[in-house]
């Protein structure tokens, strides 16, 4: 081996488990001068390493590594309980809010649950680096690899639009790094190059500075993602769309779902090894890749989550929302595969979104493919198109996190108030603004929403399009009739399961309370925030209650929360006013509606008497009889 001196500019000599292993060394070879030796003692570290990674005998490699990896390196290196932030705790809480999911908190088990989770995704994640790094793959100095394992170590979260990673602490919660084998293998080899006097010239100029100037691991790989993906041709690939699918099974080796991501860019989590760890523990991953020039299936696209109860989640691999690209869109890749999985139809249905929506934005903008310039062709668009686009009847589903980036991008090149009069299918004075413009030949209202209002609005059942504003605030008004069938909280439950809509804890135990009509029922159902029914700066359940009863409204029966839930797609948060059902716990508590993970959810949220509720909170009442 020849004498690592690039590692003294790192001080890596002065760390005690190199003075440690030259003194076994000097004890061992019976020379002197060793620990001395700046350079020497990092060589005999070098050289402790390698007889612990690369001992001949596989058996005695195995306990060498373990022993290492649980007397040294993971106590060093994983959160300790002691050192693990309540921030993450209140970051969950804030997380389980902002879904409306109501209040958590967390018990000492449960907090020495979560703390277990997370030095475990640590753990994979750290073990993921080494098995790679001492692999038959990594064919580089050791010197270089230990360069590169040390600055793993320091790497927090990276910041994707920066290309930078945050220094990583003793409270840091994050798992290690992804490894990005193609950035990695670039980085070793240009530590090698420089530092034995190779070739280097197939190095970006930049990263060599970087190395000249001693910077940090971090620096370098970061550097190099950012370097890769400017020279990526994935968006030349992107209208090759023939390809295959490839099955990882459950309880499969996750280091191959990761494998087969890495460098590809794909936007996707499981491209992490905790990520791939955890999906595979709850079923199979499907990915579709498609051909590179030579055939080869090699080019993410799509990935699917099965669980036993059939497709929980769809994403793809076209940009951080991972949305699946308007290329893959056009075809029947993605329905001819759900055809046969249970719950398949869902997804199927998002599918056919995105091919609408891609077709409409084909209609619409002139894309340079060399270029990515784009040029706005404002065609005119059918009544058809606008509805879809303005989502008048139902909202367009996508696969990424988000909405999808499109529409916006649309309806901002649009007059929609042109685009109204065509999707209404009305004149502009057909719109009505304020309560005394509503008369009979009013077909929208765009306006100020509040009880008063709506006294005026129902009196006009003809008026169908209701918004506080176009097209984003549309206002809940809806005739709601429940399906015979399910008529029991058993039959809600299966219906859920079938539908692929999560059950919370909460939500289950007041639905095994709830009373269900043995025949069809058709409710009424009008929405107001605190504030529009008179509350500006939020109200209790019984001042809510009481108001809403003085202007005419009635609360709903519980029944209408699961019946709702399986028929309305909205991902907003929602309570329905009803008459409080006591929970196990014996607080009084109502059903809510929401969305999270990937799923449309029914909840539960305490509803005392006293309890306060904000302006903006959303609650769902029934209009009278009298009144229909």
């Amino acid at each position: 081996m020849e004498k690592p001196n690039f590692l003294e500019s790192y001080k890596i000599h002065d760390k005690p488990e190199a003075i440690q292993a030259a003194e076994r060394k000097e004890i061992r070879t019976k020379e002197n001068g060793i620990v001395t030796d700046r350079s020497e003692r990092i060589q005999a570290y070098l050289e402790r390493l390698e007889e612990i990674f690369y001992h001949p005998d596989p058996e005695a490699r195995d306990n060498r590594v373990n022993i290492f990896k649980e007397k040294f390196l993971y106590p060093a290196v994983l959160i300790k309980k002691e050192n693990f932030p309540d921030s993450y705790f209140e970051y969950q809480k804030q997380q389980v809010r902002e879904r409306g999911l109501g209040e958590v908190s967390f018990t000492d088990e449960q907090k020495r649950e979560e703390i277990a989770k997370v030095m475990e995704s640590q753990r994979l994640s750290l073990d993921a680096w080494l098995e790679y790094l001492t692999s038959a793959d990594c064919q580089y100095p050791t010197d270089v690899k230990y360069f590169a394992a040390q600055g793993v170590l320091k790497l927090g979260n990276f910041d994707t639009s920066k290309y930078s990673f945050a220094r990583r602490d003793k409270a840091t919660t994050a798992p290690f790094a992804e490894i990005d084998r193609e950035a990695l293998s670039i980085v070793l080899g240009a530590l090698e190059a420089r530092h034995r006097g190779k070739d280097a010239s197939n190095y970006s100029e930049e990263l060599l500075a970087l190395i000249d100037n001693k910077n940090s691991f971090g620096d370098m790989y970061a550097e190099t993602m950012r370097d890769l993906d400017k020279k990526i041709d994935k968006e030349s690939l992107l209208p090759i769309t023939d390809g295959e699918w490839r099955v990882f099974k459950k309880g499969g080796n996750p280091q191959e779902l990761v494998q087969s991501l890495s460098g590809k860019r794909s936007n996707l989590c499981i491209a992490d090894i905790g990520s791939a760890t955890r999906y595979l523990e709850t079923g199979s991953v499907e990915v579709y890749f498609s051909h590179n020039r030579a055939k080869q299936p090699v080019m993410p696209r799509i990935a699917m989550a099965i669980s036993d109860q059939g497709v929980y989640e769809v994403r793809g691999t076209y940009n951080k929302n991972e949305d699946v690209d308007p290329f893959i869109s056009e075809t029947n890749v993605l329905s001819q595969r759900l055809e046969n999985i249970t719950n398949g139809d869902k997804y199927a249905k998002q599918d056919a979104c995105m091919k609408r929506m891609t077709d409409i934005y084909n209609k619409c903008f002139k894309v340079d493919r060399k270029t990515g310039e784009k040029t706005y062709l404002n065609p005119e668009l059918t009544k058809k198109d606008l509805v879809f686009l303005y989502e008048i009847d139902q909202p367009i589903e996508g696969f990424g996190y988000q909405k999808d980036p499109r529409i916006a991008e649309l309806r901002a090149q649009r007059n929609k108030e042109e685009d109204m009069l065509v999707t209404f299918d009305c004149s502009k004075e057909q719109i009505a603004h304020n309560v005394d413009e509503v008369n009979e030949d009013t077909k929208a209202y765009i306006g100020e929403w509040n009880p008063v209002i709506f006294q005026t609005i129902k009196q006009f059942p003809h008026i169908k399009h209701l918004y506080e504003s176009f097209p984003e605030n549309k206002i809940f008004m809806q005739t709601l009739e429940t399906d015979p069938n399910i008529n029991s909280p058993e039959k809600a439950e299966e219906a859920m399961i079938v539908r692929n809509i999560h059950l919370t804890d909460w939500g289950e135990n007041i639905l095994y309370k709830t009373e269900f009509s043995r025949e069809d029922k058709t409710y009424e159902l009008v929405q107001f925030t605190a504030e529009q029914l008179g509350f500006p700066n939020g109200a209790t359940t019984d001042e809510i209650y009481a108001k809403a009863k003085e202007l005419g409204l009635d609360l709903c029966p519980a029944e209408v929360g699961p019946h709702l839930r399986l028929k309305y797609e909205g991902k907003d948060w929602k309570l329905i006013a009803m008459k409080q059902i006591t929970y196990r716990v014996g607080s009084p508590g109502v059903f809510s509606l929401s969305w999270g993970g990937g799923q449309l959810i029914l909840h539960a949220n305490y509803a005392k008497p006293d309890d306060g509720w904000g302006p903006n909170d959303e609650f769902i009442f029934s209009r009278p009889p009298s009144s229909r």
